[in-house]
Protein backbone atom coordinates (compact mmCIF):
# COMPACT_ATOMS: atom_id res chain seq x y z
CA UNK A 1 0.00 0.00 0.00
CA UNK A 2 1.15 2.84 -1.14
CA UNK A 3 1.56 6.07 2.06
CA UNK A 4 -0.69 8.21 -0.12
CA UNK A 5 -3.61 5.48 0.17
CA UNK A 6 -6.67 4.47 2.69
CA UNK A 7 -7.09 0.86 2.81
CA UNK A 8 -10.68 0.41 2.92
CA UNK A 9 -13.53 -2.00 3.37
CA UNK A 10 -17.44 -2.55 1.97
CA UNK A 11 -19.50 -1.12 4.78
CA UNK A 12 -22.63 -1.63 2.88
CA UNK A 13 -24.95 -0.84 -0.29
CA UNK A 14 -27.74 1.79 -0.14
CA UNK A 15 -30.64 2.11 -2.48
CA UNK A 16 -31.59 5.27 -4.44
CA UNK A 17 -33.99 6.43 -6.74
CA UNK A 18 -30.87 7.31 -9.30
CA UNK A 19 -28.97 4.21 -8.52
CA UNK A 20 -27.28 2.82 -5.28
CA UNK A 21 -24.27 3.86 -3.70
CA UNK A 22 -21.50 1.69 -2.15
CA UNK A 23 -20.04 3.04 1.24
CA UNK A 24 -16.50 2.47 2.04
CA UNK A 25 -15.07 2.58 5.15
CA UNK A 26 -12.03 4.10 6.52
CA UNK A 27 -12.10 2.61 10.10
CA UNK A 28 -8.61 3.77 10.93
CA UNK A 29 -9.51 7.31 10.79
CA UNK A 30 -13.42 7.01 11.20
CA UNK A 31 -14.51 8.20 7.67
CA UNK A 32 -16.95 7.00 4.44
CA UNK A 33 -16.93 7.39 0.98
CA UNK A 34 -20.08 7.06 -0.82
CA UNK A 35 -20.01 6.49 -4.15
CA UNK A 36 -23.15 6.19 -6.72
CA UNK A 37 -22.92 2.97 -8.72
CA UNK A 38 -25.52 0.98 -11.19
CA UNK A 39 -28.17 -1.05 -9.94
CA UNK A 40 -26.69 -4.18 -11.71
CA UNK A 41 -23.28 -3.34 -10.37
CA UNK A 42 -25.08 -2.95 -6.29
CA UNK A 43 -26.44 -6.24 -6.69
CA UNK A 44 -23.19 -8.11 -7.97
CA UNK A 45 -21.56 -6.48 -4.73
CA UNK A 46 -24.44 -7.54 -2.63
CA UNK A 47 -24.77 -10.68 -3.68
CA UNK A 48 -21.17 -11.82 -3.14
CA UNK A 49 -21.51 -9.98 0.31
CA UNK A 50 -24.72 -12.54 0.96
CA UNK A 51 -22.33 -15.26 -0.65
CA UNK A 52 -25.52 -15.55 -3.26
CA UNK A 53 -25.17 -17.00 -6.63
CA UNK A 54 -27.15 -16.62 -9.42
CA UNK A 55 -26.67 -20.20 -10.87
CA UNK A 56 -24.58 -18.76 -13.94
CA UNK A 57 -21.87 -16.59 -13.63
CA UNK A 58 -22.55 -12.77 -13.55
CA UNK A 59 -19.95 -10.41 -15.52
CA UNK A 60 -17.41 -9.79 -12.56
CA UNK A 61 -17.72 -13.67 -11.49
CA UNK A 62 -16.65 -14.13 -15.45
CA UNK A 63 -13.86 -12.17 -14.78
CA UNK A 64 -12.57 -13.20 -11.58
CA UNK A 65 -12.17 -16.71 -13.26
CA UNK A 66 -10.34 -15.63 -16.16
CA UNK A 67 -7.89 -13.53 -14.17
CA UNK A 68 -7.80 -16.98 -12.40
CA UNK A 69 -7.35 -19.08 -15.55
CA UNK A 70 -4.85 -17.29 -16.88
CA UNK A 71 -2.64 -17.50 -13.81
CA UNK A 72 -3.07 -13.39 -13.02
CA UNK A 73 -3.59 -12.71 -9.16
CA UNK A 74 -5.51 -9.13 -8.77
CA UNK A 75 -3.92 -7.64 -6.02
CA UNK A 76 -5.49 -4.69 -5.15
CA UNK A 77 -7.96 -2.38 -6.38
CA UNK A 78 -7.38 1.74 -5.74
CA UNK A 79 -10.19 4.46 -6.53
CA UNK A 80 -7.26 6.87 -7.28
CA UNK A 81 -8.99 9.93 -8.42
CA UNK A 82 -12.28 12.23 -8.52
CA UNK A 83 -13.00 14.43 -11.39
CA UNK A 84 -15.97 16.32 -11.65
CA UNK A 85 -18.25 14.19 -9.52
CA UNK A 86 -16.73 11.30 -11.32
CA UNK A 87 -14.53 8.76 -9.38
CA UNK A 88 -11.81 6.51 -11.70
CA UNK A 89 -10.15 2.94 -9.83
CA UNK A 90 -7.35 0.99 -11.24
CA UNK A 91 -7.17 -2.86 -10.59
CA UNK A 92 -3.57 -3.97 -9.70
CA UNK A 93 -2.63 -7.43 -11.32
CA UNK A 94 -0.12 -9.67 -11.56
CA UNK A 95 0.30 -11.67 -14.54
CA UNK A 96 2.83 -14.28 -15.78
CA UNK A 97 4.10 -11.23 -17.63
CA UNK A 98 4.53 -8.75 -15.01
CA UNK A 99 2.51 -6.44 -13.63
CA UNK A 100 -0.04 -4.58 -14.55
CA UNK A 101 -2.61 -1.68 -13.80
CA UNK A 102 -6.27 -2.02 -15.67
CA UNK A 103 -8.46 1.42 -15.94
CA UNK A 104 -11.79 0.59 -14.04
CA UNK A 105 -15.64 1.74 -13.16
CA UNK A 106 -14.58 1.73 -8.96
CA UNK A 107 -18.26 -0.51 -8.98
CA UNK A 108 -16.84 -2.78 -11.16
CA UNK A 109 -13.27 -3.39 -9.31
CA UNK A 110 -14.97 -3.58 -6.06
CA UNK A 111 -17.21 -6.46 -7.62
CA UNK A 112 -14.46 -7.89 -8.79
CA UNK A 113 -12.04 -7.71 -6.03
CA UNK A 114 -14.83 -9.05 -3.25
CA UNK A 115 -14.51 -11.98 -5.39
CA UNK A 116 -10.53 -12.57 -5.80
CA UNK A 117 -9.84 -11.13 -1.96
CA UNK A 118 -7.99 -8.11 -3.30
CA UNK A 119 -7.67 -4.99 -0.90
CA UNK A 120 -9.44 -1.91 -1.29
CA UNK A 121 -7.94 1.39 -0.99
CA UNK A 122 -8.50 4.86 -1.98
CA UNK A 123 -6.26 7.81 -2.53
CA UNK A 124 -5.77 10.19 0.46
CA UNK A 125 -6.60 12.89 -1.64
CA UNK A 126 -9.91 11.15 -2.52
CA UNK A 127 -10.87 10.94 0.91
CA UNK A 128 -10.23 14.32 1.75
CA UNK A 129 -12.76 15.58 -1.14
CA UNK A 130 -15.12 13.14 -0.56
CA UNK A 131 -15.58 11.30 2.47
CA UNK A 132 -17.12 12.58 5.89
CA UNK A 133 -16.18 12.08 9.43
CA UNK A 134 -17.86 9.51 10.84
CA UNK A 135 -19.82 10.70 14.03
CA UNK A 136 -19.26 8.61 16.71
CA UNK A 137 -16.36 6.35 14.86
CA UNK A 138 -16.76 3.26 12.74
CA UNK A 139 -17.23 0.62 15.78
CA UNK A 140 -18.65 -2.29 13.87
CA UNK A 141 -21.30 -2.74 16.46
CA UNK A 142 -22.32 1.11 16.15
CA UNK A 143 -26.10 0.46 14.82
CA UNK A 144 -26.96 4.39 14.41
CA UNK A 145 -24.04 5.01 12.89
CA UNK A 146 -25.05 2.07 10.51
CA UNK A 147 -28.32 3.39 9.75
CA UNK A 148 -27.40 6.75 9.82
CA UNK A 149 -24.95 6.10 6.64
CA UNK A 150 -27.09 3.54 4.91
CA UNK A 151 -30.20 4.45 5.59
CA UNK A 152 -31.16 0.63 6.37
CA UNK A 153 -31.48 -0.98 9.80
CA UNK A 154 -29.32 -3.94 10.88
CA UNK A 155 -32.05 -6.59 9.90
CA UNK A 156 -32.13 -5.30 6.20
CA UNK A 157 -30.43 -7.01 3.24
CA UNK A 158 -27.59 -4.35 3.56
CA UNK A 159 -26.48 -6.54 6.61
CA UNK A 160 -26.38 -9.74 5.17
CA UNK A 161 -30.04 -11.11 4.09
CA UNK A 162 -31.19 -11.74 0.63
CA UNK A 163 -32.17 -8.82 -2.21
CA UNK A 164 -35.89 -8.76 -1.43
CA UNK A 165 -38.26 -9.80 -4.58
CA UNK A 166 -38.70 -5.99 -5.93
CA UNK A 167 -34.57 -5.81 -6.09
CA UNK A 168 -34.69 -9.62 -8.00
CA UNK A 169 -37.35 -8.25 -10.17
CA UNK A 170 -35.88 -4.89 -11.36
CA UNK A 171 -32.61 -7.16 -11.78
CA UNK A 172 -33.62 -9.81 -14.05
CA UNK A 173 -35.40 -6.97 -15.62
CA UNK A 174 -32.56 -5.56 -16.59
CA UNK A 175 -30.71 -8.73 -17.61
CA UNK A 176 -33.49 -9.61 -19.76
CA UNK A 177 -33.38 -6.19 -21.41
CA UNK A 178 -29.65 -6.83 -22.05
CA UNK A 179 -30.37 -10.20 -23.36
CA UNK A 180 -28.83 -11.74 -20.87
CA UNK A 181 -31.80 -13.82 -19.40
Amino acid sequence: MDKDQVEVTIWGIKPGAQGSSVILADSANGRVLQIIIGIPEALSILFRLNNQSFGRPMTHDLFASTFEAVGAVVDSVTINDLQDGTFFARIGVTTPAGERIIDARPSDAIAIAIRTGARIYVAESVMAEAAYAAPGGLEEQDEDLFEEVTGADEESEIDGEAPSEDEMRKFRSILRDAGLE
